[in-house]
């Protein structure tokens, strides 16, 4: 979404939803050091199944852009921009040692 608004200002957005789902996002352990690094029946590993280790629910982002009215010559053509972005953190696994 992008808006374009009086005196040079802008403003847009971005949202995402999103769901990653796996078996096993965890059996190479410098990939996700969240969850463990086995499965639990090795001949079912379906029984893992549910959030993987790289699953971010919720992602956005905003922006805006000022051209600054500033005078004429060297001055002339400057703008403030920022950006935020936000998102929801990574699953908890929990484990036994």
């Amino acid at each position: 979404m992008r808006r374009q608004l009086a005196h040079g200002l802008q403003l847009g957005g971005v949202y995402t939803f999103a769901s990653n789902l796996d078996d096993g996002s965890a059996w190479n352990t410098s990939v996700s050091a969240n969850t463990p690094a086995f499965v639990m029946y090795p001949g079912n590993p379906g029984l893992d199944y549910g959030p993987a280790a790289t699953n971010i629910r919720y992602a956005g982002a905003i922006n805006g852009t000022w051209q600054l009215p500033l005078g004429h010559g060297l001055i002339n053509g400057w703008s403030l921009s920022g950006i935020a972005t936000l998102q929801s953190g990574f699953p908890l696994s929990p484990q036994l040692g």
